[in-house]
């Protein structure tokens, strides 16, 4: 069974979730003019995307037109997604407040053989802001800054519950035909855009330029995801362009990660605030409420808005659609009653959609619950922000009325109900409903230029010729004056006299007039528009009715059905005292007093030279700084210089005054801005150990490294030859480069090795003066040889050819000839002092002929002696007998 709320009637101007073609059957054709859910017929079919089907449509029960979306069949079909859906249904229609379009029903539907899910919308006829871009229109800063404040304060009442939009785009910010944003499809944008996210890359482009980095990355979204994305819109509604759009979805998405957001001073006191609120870290981020309370404060430095050019609507004339705050009846001379704008039933309270005929909805007149009536009272004013002095109530000539508001320019007030009492004597005070809500949001579509004002035109206080009685000029005061001092002291309720700018109550008090009064309300500066609302502040409550910022003290205009009449002099009793009118006079000069102090204060607040705290902008880029203190009104001097301490380029490196200091407006204020780090000399490194060289310039921030070594004869190994600047070969010794440059170093490896020479063969002098010619040194040895003749070098211990360092040393060994042996002398010896003799002298015992015992005879030597002497090892025979 569908579910049903009521709430304000209107158009919705975007389908949620219709990105794309749908590639299912199409039921466009099928679904004009059939009736759906037993009360909705449907107008006009708007579009067909991929996951909804969204039509125009009239509803019966509600004698009101309605925009029916509906979700594709194919993405309902799952009861998990039906659970999802009716959750998301149950909290969107929860969300009753002026700047969220109102969901009225939801509930399932058969389309041809298919059951899926639907949801119903107030209808909303002046387009959305894409529309406005569509046609090549673009709003002006102030235009923006009254955009961003209602999208605030709806974004902030779902943040306030812990529901976050996820996908806010131009598409979603969709005007009434009173000039009103709302923001549609809470909940139901994040329900069919879920499944997409899992894969960013997956997610059309037109949705991608909204999103937020932390989207981007895949993390998880968080109310301030949806301060992105309205930052985002803003900028495209002023320059005409997305910041970080690219041609793909993984473009567009990778451009904004880590990225500020590139806002133009020209944007004015509007730049720091969409600088703050698009930061790429939630965390830096502006809330919802925040970004609201920094709009306020831009707007007093923005020139007054022009009515934003909304779609006009034109579908659903014939229903009578009217403006929330529709004009009276001229033909009949009745007013409309008129429901509060926001007022919508909870969710708690609906009611099934087939007994919806018994619902009453808050646009119908016919059916208005006394909720939606409100009772005669004062009429309400808007609701000064914090540091916001209000202006002096205006005073028209006496002798004047003001001309009756245009239906196109004016709201309103309910007429008086039929339970209100009969003028009496003494006043009462007015009750206000239960439950009225709170005002619409003011008009915007008055002309500009108009000074902001709000006037209380009531008949009940013009006499009639025939009711005017001649002033007394007896008493003191009333032939100034007129009649009205003796009106004001009579009364004793403080209202405003006639013809005079109405004193109301805040924008917490329910709107009351009488039957024939009109309010008028005229275009207005950002300022006084921002004026008019207060965002919910956490922890507030006031239970005692005693006046607050949020809630001053008004007093309250007389109840409807007349005034106190005056007695006329005559009717007083011969015997009794002329009453005196000093309560009027009192009155009347606290009244004067006041205007006077509250004037005194105006212009002095108005006139005085504003003062600003320097901010602490050092390190901070020079863009990013420009925007923060743009609404200063200082005069900005840039000065350049190079800084080790803001070393990147565009840092600020010092501001004059400092952070902290008070500055006027106007006042002269210097930013000293980084081209960089300072720079650093070339030191001559040649000539020093390579690793004292390294230290030398890593001291100066430059790096280095040794690109080569080579050979020297005079530099020692691991000196650094010589060094080059990489990338400039023309830099010197005592030439300035940033840090950071690299200096490629040559090192030596000391001399070069020298090739021994092969002196074998030769003398030992040929062998010490080839050595000496390639810088080598001989030590020499000798030794005998049987075959290289005395003097002749024999050999050498490193082999030609080999490399040896310059200056080195080899080693040879000359020959000392034959190695002769004397014979010793044997006589007399035996065998053994004979052998021993030989051994000594170098020979060796060949054979014994004889005995050992025997005596010495004589030795026989076979080798030829060289005069006396035998080479050594020469064999020699003995015989013994």
């Amino acid at each position: 069974m569908a579910q049903h709320t009521t709430g304000t009637s209107g158009r919705s101007g975007d389908a949620s979730g219709g990105d794309s073609a749908h590639d299912g059957p199409d039921h466009g054709d099928e679904l004009e003019n059939r009736v759906l859910a037993g009360r909705y017929r449907i107008v006009n079919v708007v579009s067909a995307g991929a996951n909804t089907i969204i039509a125009d449509a009239y509803d019966s029960g509600g004698d009101r037109p309605v925009t029916f979306k509906i979700v594709q069949p194919e993405l309902a079909e799952s009861d998990e997604f039906r659970r999802d859906f009716r959750r998301a249904a149950e909290m969107a229609s929860a969300l009753a407040h002026p700047n969220i379009a109102a969901v009225l029903d939801w509930g399932e539907v058969d389309l041809g053989d298919q059951s899926t899910v639907f949801w119903v919308v107030e209808y909303l006829g002046g387009g959305s802001l894409r529309d406005l871009f569509d046609r090549g229109r673009l709003l002006e800063s102030s235009q923006a800054l009254v955009v961003g404040l209602e999208a605030c304060r709806a974004l902030d009442a779902a943040h306030q519950r812990g529901i976050a939009h996820t996908e806010l785009t131009p598409s979603k910010l969709v005007f009434g035909a009173d000039r009103r944003l709302r923001i549609i499809d809470f909940g139901m944008a994040e329900l069919l855009g879920r499944h997409a996210w899992t894969e960013p890359a997956t997610v059309a482009t037109h949705v991608a330029r909204y999103a937020a980095p932390e989207q981007a990355l895949g993390l998880s979204v968080t109310d301030k995801t949806d301060v992105y994305a309205l930052t985002l819109a803003l900028l495209e509604a002023v320059t005409g362009s997305v910041p970080f759009a690219a041609d793909s979805t993984v473009a567009t998405l990778a451009a904004r990660v880590d990225k500020l957001m590139p806002v133009s001073a020209d944007l004015g006191s509007l730049a720091a605030v969409l600088e703050r609120a698009g930061r790429p870290d939630p965390e830096d981020r502006s809330s919802a409420a925040e970004f609201g309370r920094a709009l306020v404060q831009a707007a007093g430095r923005l020139p007054r808005p022009e009515p934003i050019p909304i779609v006009a609507a034109g579908l659903f004339e014939t229903f009578g659609m009217e403006q929330p705050a529709a004009a009276a009846d001229t033909e009949s001379g009745e007013s409309p009653t008129v429901p509060p704008a926001d007022t919508a039933t909870p969710a708690d309270t609906a009611t099934p959609a087939d007994s919806a005929d018994t619902a009453t909805p808050a646009d119908d007149p016919d059916n208005a619950t006394p909720a939606d009536t409100a009772p005669p009272g004062p009429v309400l004013a808007p609701v000064l922000a914090p540091g916001v002095v209000p202006p002096p109530p205006p005073t028209p000539p006496t002798d004047v009325v003001p001309p009756p508001p245009s239906a196109a320019d004016t709201v309103p007030t309910p007429p008086a109900t039929e339970a209100s009492e009969p003028a009496s004597d003494e006043p009462s005070e007015p009750t206000a409903p239960a439950d009225a809500g709170p005002l619409p949001t003011t008009d915007m579509s008055a002309a500009p230029g108009a000074e902001p004002l709000i006037i209380l035109t009531d008949t009940a206080d013009i006499a009639s010729p025939d009711q005017v009685e001649p002033a007394d000029h007896d008493e003191p005061g009333d032939a100034a004056e007129g009649a009205a001092p003796g009106d004001l002291d009579e009364s004793s309720d403080g209202a405003a006299p006639s013809g005079s700018g109405a004193v109301a109550p805040p924008l917490d008090e329910p709107a009351a007039t009488t039957e024939s009064a009109a309010v008028e309300v005229t275009a207005q500066s950002p300022a006084a528009l921002a004026a008019t609302t207060t965002l919910p502040t956490t922890g507030m409550s006031d239970t005692s009715g005693a006046p607050t910022e949020q809630m001053p003290a008004t007093p309250l205009a007389p109840p409807s059905g007349g005034r106190r009449r005056r007695r006329r002099r005559g009717d007083l009793y011969d015997d009794e005292r002329p009453q005196r009118r000093t309560g009027a006079i009192v009155a009347l000069s606290l009244f004067v007093l006041v205007g006077l102090a509250a004037v005194a204060f105006a212009a002095f607040w108005l006139l005085r030279t504003k003062t600003y705290e320097v901010p602490d902008l050092v390190g901070v880029d020079e863009a990013v700084a420009l925007n923060e203190i743009s609404g200063n009104g200082w005069e900005i001097i840039i000065d350049t210089e190079r800084s080790d301490e803001q070393p990147v380029v565009g840092a600020v490196i010092r501001t004059f005054p400092a952070a902290g200091a008070e500055l006027d407006e106007g006042a002269e204020f210097r930013l000293f801005v980084s081209e960089g780090p300072l720079f650093r000399v070339l030191p001559d490194v040649a000539g020093l150990r390579s690793d004292e060289a390294q230290a030398q310039l890593e001291a100066l921030q430059l790096s280095s490294f040794v690109d080569g070594d080579v050979f020297d004869e005079e530099v020692p190994p691991d000196i650094v030859v010589s060094w080059v600047v990489r990338g400039d070969a023309s830099k010197v010794a005592g030439d300035e480069v940033l840090p950071g440059t690299t200096v490629a170093m040559t090192v030596s490896k000391g001399p070069a090795p020298r090739i021994v020479p092969n002196v074998v063969g030769g003398t030992l002098d040929e062998a010490i003066a080839a050595a000496a010619a390639v810088q080598l040194n001989v030590t020499s040895a000798e030794a005998f040889s049987d075959d290289v003749p005395v003097g002749i070098v024999i050999s050498q211990d490193v082999g030609a050819a080999t490399e040896l360092p310059r200056d080195g040393t080899f080693q040879v060994t000359v020959s000392k000839g034959r190695d002769l042996i004397t014979l010793p002398e044997l006589e007399g010896l035996n065998f053994t002092a004979a052998q021993q003799a030989l051994t000594d002298a170098g020979f060796t015992i060949g054979s014994l002929l004889g005995t050992t015992e025997g005596v010495f005879q004589s030795i026989s030597i076979d080798t030829e002696p060289i005069g006396d002497l035998y080479p050594r090892g020469t064999a020699v025979d003995l015989i013994f007998l």
